[in-house]
């Protein structure tokens, strides 16, 4: 799931790759992370993004390095707190 973050990964996509349904999924993740896939994509995805804004070269914009992660900008902001 690292290797794939920028990718738009969805539930169904998860579920392909991993054999399981998208109930099994959430209980697994429930149970051994605390949330769902969906909210732990979203934790990584946010994490990658502030330590390639922390260590961003002078020509590499903010919106730049977010939209990689998060198509849609207002998603970005509402989940981004430095």
């Amino acid at each position: 799931m690292h290797a794939h973050l920028a990718s738009g990964l969805t539930l169904t996509d998860l579920e392909t790759f991993s054999g399981l349904s998208a109930r099994s999924l959430q209980l697994a993740f429930k149970s051994q992370l605390g949330c769902s896939p969906m909210q732990w994509l979203t934790e990584q995805k946010l994490h990658t993004v502030r330590a390639k804004l922390a260590n961003a070269e002078a020509f590499e914009s903010d919106t730049s390095l977010a939209v990689a992660y998060f198509p849609n900008l207002g998603n970005f902001a509402r989940y981004y707190r430095p």
